[in-house]
């Protein structure tokens, strides 16, 4: 039974995973967008999103860590 509720708990947090390193991906083309057109407005907001998505990514691993 216990596997039951893991399994698909294991399956959401991958996907939710998986989506946050695509948003990390994509603001790291906006950066770099952002670098090439020298805007330093858009530099900063994208860093401070950059920090938001990684704090969860981190989040996120972090609690896997302490599950097992």
């Amino acid at each position: 039974m216990k596997e039951h509720h893991s399994k698909p708990n294991s399956i959401k947090r991958s996907k939710t995973l998986n989506s946050l390193k695509e948003q990390l991906c994509t603001l790291n083309m906006l950066m770099l967008l952002a670098i090439q057109n020298h805007d330093e407005d858009a530099q900063k907001d994208v860093k401070e999103q950059m920090a938001t998505v990684q704090a969860e990514i981190d989040q996120m691993c972090l609690g896997k860590i302490y599950q097992r």
